[in-house]
């Protein structure tokens, strides 16, 4: 069973993946939009 936190993280994932596609999309946007910070 997935955590909370990587649900999110997934959601926000296929989100991006689905809207900029695989290569505009970044780890830095997904951890933004998933809640965390920059130093995160």
């Amino acid at each position: 069973m997935k955590s909370e936190t990587e649900q999110k993280i997934l959601d926000v994932a296929l989100k991006e993946f689905a809207e900029k596609g695989y290569k505009g999309a970044t780890v830095r946007d997904i951890a933004i939009k998933s809640g965390f910070n920059d130093s995160t």
